[in-house]
Order: C-alpha cells, then sequence, then structure tokens
C-alpha cells in the first residue's frame, strides 16, 4: 500500500490511500509489533535477547515512517524505540551514515 501510496499521482486517490494507511494499517500491524517488543521480557527486541533480522527490518521500516508520517512514533513508543536502537548498534551506524540513498523508500 505504502507502495502505491508513493507512486499515486492523482492527489484525491493519494489522499484517500494516507488516510486508509493511518487510520486502518499503521494501528493494525504497528500495535501489534509495540506489543511484541513490549511484552518481549528478555529485551528490546521483537524476539529474544538479542538483534534478528526481524529487529532489521523493522529498524528500516520505522525508518520509514518516521519519514513518511511524522509523529506516527508516539504512540507506538517501545516498537520505534528498538528500531531506532537497532540503528545505532556499532557497524549499523556507520552503514546507515554511508549507505547509498533510495528515492523509491
Amino acid at each position: 500500500m505504502r507502495y502505491a501510496l508513493h507512486h499515486e499521482s492523482n492527489e484525491e486517490k493519494k489522499q484517500l490511500l494516507e488516510k486508509e494507511i493511518r487510520e486502518y494499517t499503521v494501528p493494525k500491524y504497528l500495535g501489534r509489533f509495540n506489543s511484541l517488543v513490549k511484552n518481549n521480557k528478555a529485551g528490546k527486541y521483537l524476539v529474544g535477547d538479542s538483534v534478528s533480522v526481524a529487529d532489521f527490518w523493522m529498524a528500516h521500516f520505522v525508518n520509514v515512517m518516521d519519514e513518511k508520517f511524522p509523529g506516527v512514533d508516539k504512540d507506538y513508543p517501545e516498537l520505534f524505540e528498538s528500531g531506532r536502537a537497532t540503528l545505532t548498534l556499532p557497524g549499523v551506524k556507520e552503514w546507515v551514515q554511508s549507505r547509498p540513498v533510495d528515492d523509491e523508500l
């Protein structure tokens, strides 16, 4: 759906897609992911006590959400804190700072 929003040229359709994302998609999925992090007694990750592929995916996702939907992080603090922390891990932080820019994201 985000892909459709990014490439939609009809402004009216684009606004409807954005509204659907904000009112349905974001609460449904970010709420679930936030609960995973919040309820993980082993640490601040999606699962277990160390970073996993899922955490890297989520770090990218929250980074995109921060950019495309400013302010969305306030309702999902554990999720966004976890994602941002993943992006500051040694090696990851340096890669993020030097990675090529992709306008499609």
